[in-house]
């Protein structure tokens, strides 16, 4: 049975399918991954792994039985596959595509590309499944996260992990450990992982070149991540790589 993680953000823009595909590519370095693209239309995931010409069968045509399954995954590396998304697809399927998958080809991961309208309207589809929230450090970002959150936690039990994305050097410097500990605490984000502004980076995968990168200290970043997906019993925060020096969730959101 493979484990199946679902990335999805309260807003767009804060890097979620950035992050989608560097997990799917970190995690296929030993592991079989599949990478489902829930983003129906926008075929995000065909451009960062620059599959735009190669996708004809999508998880459309095996939804509606048109295709066999060994004819809609694209391998984009070694032990990576692309599972691509068309307008033509009912969302409200994709959790029977991931089961009826689960039961008829191996994987060691699966991990869904999901936007949040979809995942709160059919949360109780993936409740078994690990859910990444992820979020930048804007006011209106951090919000939304802690009502995704707020309206999950009101009706069931979800394993999620939330990750701060797109941090600036100036918010960097502006962090404080003590602060952002209380506010993970008390407000149930569950943050696991801070992850810096890349425009280097992110500008590359958009253009194709996520196969290519070669930066290192943002992917081990990510590979802390896959650590604390792995080890359900171990939530922690991954603070290694900054300092912190001001109060910044205490300005944020005008707490003493």
């Amino acid at each position: 049975m493979s484990k199946t993680i679902i990335v999805t953000s309260a807003i767009g823009g804060v890097g979620k399918s950035s992050i989608s595909s560097l997990l799917a590519l970190n995690l296929s370095k030993d592991k079989k991954v599949l990478i489902v693209d829930g983003n129906n239309g926008r075929r995000t995931l065909d451009l960062i792994f620059n599959m735009e010409d190669d996708i004809f069968y999508t998880i459309a045509d095996y939804d509606n039985e048109r295709v066999e399954i060994e004819d809609i995954f694209y391998e984009v590396a070694d032990r990576l596959f692309l599972l691509s998304a068309t307008q033509q697809f009912n969302r409200t399927n994709i959790v029977d595509v991931v089961e009826r998958i689960n039961g008829s080809v191996e994987f060691d991961y699966i991990i869904v590309d999901l936007p949040s309208e979809y995942y709160i309207e059919q949360s109780d589809k993936f409740k078994d499944y690990t859910t990444l929230l992820i979020s930048d450090l804007s006011i209106y970002s951090i919000r939304s996260t802690e009502n995704i959150v707020y309206r999950l936690k009101k009706n069931m039990n979800f394993n999620y992990r939330t990750i701060l994305n797109r941090i600036t050097e100036e918010e960097k410097n502006n962090l404080d450990r003590d602060t952002v500990e209380e506010y993970n605490d008390y407000n149930d984000l569950n943050i696991v992982s801070l992850l810096p502004k890349n425009e280097k980076l992110f500008s590359g995968i958009y253009e194709g070149g996520l196969l290519n990168s070669e930066e290192d200290k943002y992917i081990s970043l990510i590979d802390n991540i896959i650590e604390n997906i792995d080890n359900v019993e171990d939530n922690y925060l991954d603070f290694k790589n900054y300092r912190f020096q001001k109060s910044f969730f205490k300005r944020l959101f005008n707490r003493d």
